[in-house]
Parts: C-alpha cells; sequence; structure tokens
C-alpha cells in the first residue's frame, strides 16, 4: 500500500522558519567571516533577538518533522505538490523582511541593505531547496515504515521500543507505553 504524505501549510512554516534562520546565518558568515566583526555587525543592526528567534525556529522544525512523520505513519493522503516553491517564496519573502525591519528597527537605515540581499537570497533558494529534500525525506521514511506494518514485516516489542524489521531493514519506533507485560529473554538480531 503507497501513500503520499500531505505536508500541512502549518507543518510547512515549521520547516520555513527553520529554513530562514539558517540562511540568515549563512549569509552573515558569507559576508562577515570574521566572528568577531559579525558578531558586532549583527549587534548594530538590530539583530538582538536572534538567540530566542534560532531556539523557537529549533523547536518549530523539530514539530514539523514529528507531525509530518507521524502524519505519513497514519497514512493522512494527498500530496501537496511545489514544497519547494512554497518553502522558497517563504524564505526569501521572510528573509528580505526580517532584514528591512532589523535596519530600520536598529535606526542605521538601508545601507548595506542591497549587498546583504544579493547574498541572502540565493542563499535562502539554496537553504529551501535543502529542507525541500529534508521534508521529502522524512514523508517517504513515515510512508516506509507504515508500508512495512501494513504489510506484516514481524514487529517484535520490547520496553519502550518497537522494532520492524525487514530484509536488510530495522526500525526503532519509541512508544510511551512502557514495557510490555511479562518477561522474556532479550531479542538478539544475527545477521
Amino acid at each position: 500500500m503507497s501513500r503520499r504524505s500531505n505536508v500541512r501549510p502549518a507543518t510547512l512554516l515549521g520547516f520555513g522558519l527553520g529554513g530562514v534562520l539558517v540562511g540568515h546565518a549563512l549569509t552573515y558568515l558569507v559576508l562577515v567571516p570574521d566572528a568577531h566583526a559579525r558578531t558586532a555587525d549583527l549587534s548594530a543592526t538590530g539583530h538582538a533577538y536572534l538567540d530566542g528567534a534560532n531556539a523557537l525556529g529549533l523547536v518549530a522544525v523539530i514539530a514539523a518533522v514529528s507531525v509530518l512523520f507521524f502524519r505519513g505513519l497514519a497514512g493522512a493522503g494527498d500530496r501537496h505538490p511545489r514544497v519547494y516553491e512554497r518553502l522558497a517564496a517563504f524564505q526569501l519573502t521572510a528573509f528580505a523582511a526580517m532584514e528591512l525591519l532589523e535596519r530600520l528597527g536598529s535606526g542605521v537605515g538601508l545601507r548595506h541593505l542591497v549587498p546583504t540581499l544579493a547574498v541572502g537570497l540565493p542563499v535562502q533558494l539554496a537553504v529551501a531547496a535543502i529542507v525541500a529534500l529534508l521534508v521529502r525525506f522524512v514523508a517517504r521514511t513515515a510512508n516506509a515504515v507504515a508500508d512495512l506494518v501494513a504489510d506484516g514485516a514481524p514487529v517484535w516489542s520490547c520496553g519502550a521500543a518497537t522494532l520492524l524489521a525487514e530484509p536488510a531493514t530495522v526500525v526503532v519506533l519509541i512508544s510511551a507505553g512502557g514495557p510490555p507485560p511479562g518477561r522474556a529473554p532479550p531479542i538478539s538480531f544475527v545477521r
């Protein structure tokens, strides 16, 4: 049974937030390679919020990966095409808006905005392509695991982990259900 992933807008937003922040960091790494000069430049141009934004972006990406994976396991259908295009559009817009608002908010004006955008926008496109590949990988992995279960792959449960075995594939799924009742010898895999 083949499933296609359903990449909902909220899930895509989580991936996009992470992508725009990674692209932002890479842009400044390219623009200002020296770490001390980069820190000074970032603080002078209204980037004081970045630590909190990066933490939020990490949480958003982890949530997006989890939602996409578990929706794929549940067999949520209807594939959404154009993931790359949607990510690229979001990341380009968000990056340009971030840079404009950072400069206006810090009072430095729009100086150096054009060089920043000239480097940052292509970086955002590249990061969006990588994030789109990540989305595809997570969706395909979830579909493969769901197909293994649907096709009757041997399943062993021990403690908090469930193991699915297929030739040359072992997948470990962590569950919150706790250990199964009773006692059994340890499971060993010999290849």
